[in-house]
């Protein structure tokens, strides 16, 4: 049986991602989101899930890392990798501009995912997604129409008491090399 291997074109991911490493994210543990931009409309084949059609737009997918949020994280910015987890189909098809964290130990991805939901614009659009082990959420993964909701999403996240995020852009240039 061939393994399933995605070799993804380095364009996949933007140079602010692919600097992510463990000192820029000082706690190993806790949840994060990927933000990844799908320039079109495209019928995205998801695993076993199915397959679904993902509009042109902005997405933020929200996980847990409670072992290593920087092994996690770099594995899902690795440009070849086992097809693994729903967002790996994904993000072959889109690119991963930015990661934020939520460095503080704490399984979040479920309360993100909700506070992502409830920003104007915001839907699901494919259930299931990033979901199968939670009885809570339809999907932990979230549709923004367009980059002005995805930072309205930031500013509820980043002022949310108790979750304390990072995203490559903002972090010292010193923790960026």
């Amino acid at each position: 049986m061939q393994e399933n291997r995605l070799k993804w074109n380095p364009g996949n991911v933007s140079e602010k991602c692919a600097r992510w490493n463990e000192s820029a994210m000082p706690v190993k543990k806790g949840s994060y989101a990927l933000v990844l931009n799908l320039p079109q409309e495209r019928r995205i084949q998801v695993g076993r899930l199915g397959s679904f059609v993902f509009p042109a737009g902005m997405y933020l997918y929200f996980g847990n890392a409670l072992n290593s949020l920087t092994g996690r994280v770099n594995r899902h910015l690795r440009t070849e990798k086992k097809l693994r987890w729903h967002i790996d189909y994904l993000a072959a098809q889109a690119m991963i501009e930015q990661v934020w964290a939520a460095a503080d130990g704490v399984r979040r991805e479920c309360q993100l995912t909700a506070l992502a939901l409830e920003c104007p614009g915001t839907e699901t659009v494919a259930a299931g997604f990033g979901s199968s082990d939670c009885r809570r959420c339809v999907s932990h993964l979230v549709y923004a129409p367009n980059r002005a909701a995805v930072d309205r999403i930031w500013q509820v996240m980043s002022q949310t008491a108790g979750v304390k995020a990072f995203r490559p852009d903002a972090w010292p240039a010193s923790r960026n090399k």
